[in-house]
């Protein structure tokens, strides 16, 4: 296995364009020479506002586990008899490619308030399935057992179309708010000949938003709040949810800190995910506290 990178940065126009050129090479005995450019412009607009937009190519090659190696997934009884998933590796797999296409807006509006919005395209190829096969009886190890295969294939297409707002603004000299908010929308699709029953990477939150809060309070004090959403997962049944997250915090001088703080503070749990490939029922977070002494040297 070999990986090399080269890049060249050209500044343009007095310093206001500066345009980045480079490119990653692999090679590895399974795939071969992979080359895979990338291709960055940045414009200044002002002393305090810029722009920019990127083109990237890039290529996951299959590891070894999936081109060798049978995983058992989950195990289970059916009809009397002991029933095993599994899913099987092939050394046909090829890598996964993406094209990515993405701008952006970065803005210091006053010496208070920044922010940065970006939107993204990524055009997917040969993306990873689990095929469904013909079930089969197998003896060893014993008892006998019925294995229910998967077998991994490169079947799967589709785009990923994004955008994110990113903001800054420091209130009064001892309040900041910072927030963060992304839309997501994924068209990942199977191919005709494909027999997989589904693609878990298709299942990602529409919305995801966070808010924080930081502020620095009298006898040293400060207290920290952050807000998180994440809207649903319809596929994995996962409903969307808020969270909240405290701490409390004494910095008496600029090396020692105390705090203690609260996570999930609005429910006792939620789930967040069911886990890939998984009959279990999805993973839930449990409120949380802890206490923390920090002193930097």
């Amino acid at each position: 296995y070999l990986s090399g990178f080269v890049e060249d940065l050209v500044n343009l126009a007095d310093g206001r364009w500066h345009l980045m050129l480079g490119s990653k090479f692999e090679y590895n005995d399974h795939i071969g020479l992979e080359i895979e450019p990338t291709a960055r412009v940045v414009v200044r607009l002002g002393e305090r506002s810029a722009a920019w937009a990127a083109y990237s190519h890039a290529a996951r090659s299959p590891s070894v586990t999936e081109r060798h190696a049978r995983v058992n997934l989950a195990a289970f009884p059916t009809g009397g008899q002991a029933a095993l998933v599994s899913e099987f590796g092939d050394r046909g797999l090829t890598e996964e490619e993406v094209h990515s296409y993405e701008s952006g807006y970065r803005a210091q509006a006053s010496d208070a308030v920044s922010f940065d919005v970006a939107a993204f395209y990524n055009d997917y190829h040969n993306l990873r399935t689990a095929e469904s096969e013909a079930p089969f009886l197998e003896a060893s190890p014993s008892p006998d057992h019925l294995v229910i295969p998967l077998h991994l294939a490169n079947r799967a297409h589709g785009h990923v179309l994004g955008a994110e707002l990113a903001c800054s603004w420091r209130v009064t000299d001892h309040w900041k708010l910072s927030g963060w908010y992304a839309f997501l929308k994924v068209d990942l699709d199977l191919d005709e000949t494909s027999t997989a029953a589904s693609l878990p990477e298709a299942d990602a939150p529409k919305h995801v938003a966070y808010l924080r809060s930081s502020l620095d309070l009298p006898h040293s004090l400060f207290l920290e709040t952050s807000l998180h959403f994440v809207d649903r997962l319809p596929m994995q049944d996962v409903p969307g949810y808020l969270r909240a997250d405290l701490r409390l915090g004494w910095r008496p001088t600029s090396r020692f800190e105390a705090s203690a703080g609260v996570r999930n503070a609005l429910d006792r749990l939620h789930p967040e995910a069911r886990p890939q490939n998984s009959i279990f029922e999805p993973t839930l977070v449990e409120r949380s506290y802890d206490a923390r002494l920090a002193w930097r040297f």
